[in-house]
């Protein structure tokens, strides 16, 4: 009994040397024992990026990440060997099967610990159908920053870190996480973050390497995204032959586009969105666009708002207009991309680009072939402290929102100013310093549209 007691002592001392191991590299973001330490590389961060990669399959494919359709992805790391490896995986194949087509799991064998014949006995064994990919010399699981297995990361629609997990992970907290990716673009840790997740259109757009197919896409930012792994890259939209991105470098200044000044104010209180989609189609030729019928036709949230216990409960703009338009007499917001888009596609349907979730530098291609970009901003066009957001619960979930958004219509660039079409201050083509206009671009959620002439 005594020898009993002494085993069972031993082993627990075990399991909490474990846990605290795996508890300290949680929390530390890089230690002194990590191998990379010494050269200065820096671990995969939440919010940042997360590393790129190409890796073999197992079933002889390449895979590439970012992965090339634009739906957030699982990497999940594992070995053939790790019994927490076997507890977690009925349940990669039960999320697998839930969530098949919404998103993509990478299960990636770290094989330089493993074997190949292991690898695929494991996967036969518990009916693997997403992709393994094989890490033969454990470049990727040290890029990763890997040591205990599983380690799982969830990477949302634009390529971003925003969860990791050590250890296994159950159905139910597998399906919390995704849900939340799914939805928000798991973007809750910053503002104004999400990203619309409705198809642009199926194969809207095509990739091509110097005049040869590789890739299509249902959204603008994927095809960029993808297309920056390659060289002498090109992206059509639809039927059109004019390009809508290049992978060149971007010419040093545009030509200013000579867009009508309309001004959203004294009729619209909050029609900055609309009045600058107003601009917009007159440039594009609509002659019916008034920034009046627009303020009618805008989608709208009809969810009133109330405040209780500090909480705000309102619409969600990414939904719909929010409140009054009109007058500031009453509560309102303001609309974000997806449905000013919707609405534009009613005037020009089949040519409007929705390029929201893109870098700066790459929806002023747009400015080269004399089409404007209508964004969403803030009235400081630069960065906004925290203290200027606030969180609503909304029927489709939590929203963050600053009362100083705004929306302007881009009109040129150089290579130190922004220049744009102001509704509210009503000035045309004013300029602001391309860093400071980026910081605001990029802290509203990198919300973009354009058009292709016909």
């Amino acid at each position: 009994m005594k020898k009993l007691l002494l085993a069972f002592g031993a082993v627990a001392v075990i399991a909490m040397i474990v846990v605290y191991q795996l508890r300290s590299f949680e929390e530390s973001k890089q230690s002194n024992s990590d191998p990379r330490a010494a050269t200065g590389e820096e671990l995969p961060k939440i919010g940042y990026s997360a590393p790129k990669f190409s890796l073999p399959g197992l079933d002889g494919d390449t895979y590439i990440m970012p992965n090339a359709n634009g739906r957030p992805v699982l990497l999940n790391f594992w070995a053939s060997w790790c019994e927490p490896c076997k507890q977690e995986a009925p349940e990669l194949v039960k999320l697998y099967e839930t969530y098949k087509g919404k998103m993509d799991i990478y299960a990636i064998n770290v094989t330089a610990s493993d074997t190949v014949e292991g690898a695929r006995a494991f996967v036969q064994e518990y009916g693997f159908e997403f992709p393994v990919l094989m890490d033969k010399t454990a470049e990727v699981a040290k890029k990763y920053g890997i040591r205990p297995i599983p380690t799982t990361f969830f990477v949302n629609s634009e390529g971003v870190i925003v969860d990791k997990v050590i250890g296994p992970l159950n159905l139910k907290s597998m399906e919390s996480k995704f849900t939340d990716l799914l939805k928000n673009g798991g973007s809750q840790q910053a503002a104004a973050m999400k990203v619309d997740q409705a198809p642009e259109g199926a194969d809207a757009f095509t990739v091509y390497q110097n005049g040869r197919y590789i890739s299509d896409f249902n959204r603008f930012n994927a095809a960029v995204r993808y297309a920056k792994g390659f060289t002498d890259t090109t992206i059509y939209f639809q039927q059109y032959d004019t390009p809508v991105w290049e992978n060149t470098a971007l010419p040093a200044q545009a030509g200013l586009i000579d867009a009508p000044l309309i001004a959203q104010m004294p009729e619209l209180a909050r029609g900055c969105e609309v009045t600058s989609l107003a601009m917009l189609l007159r440039v594009a030729g609509v002659d019916g666009a008034d920034k009046m019928k627009l303020a009618e036709e805008i989608k709208k949230d009809p969810t009133p708002y109330r405040k209780k216990n500090g909480v705000v409960y309102y619409g969600n703009p990414y939904d719909g207009f929010i409140g009054d338009i009109y007058t500031i007499d009453k509560p309102g917001y303001g609309v974000y991309h997806g449905p000013v888009k919707e609405l534009a596609e009613s005037y020009l349907p089949g040519q409007i680009i929705d390029m929201t979730g893109s870098e700066l530098q790459d929806i002023l291609y747009s400015l080269n072939r004399g089409a404007p970009v209508w964004i969403i901003t803030n009235t400081w066009f630069s960065r906004v402290p925290d203290s200027q957001f606030q969180t609503w619960e909304t029927p489709s979930g939590q929203v963050k929102i600053t009362y100083r958004e705004h929306s302007v219509l881009i009109t040129g660039y150089d290579e130190k100013y922004i220049y744009f079409n102001d509704p509210l201050a009503n000035v045309k083509n004013r300029k602001i310093l391309i860093d400071s206009f980026k910081q605001a671009y990029d802290q509203m959620g990198k919300q973009a549209i354009t058009y292709m002439k016909a």
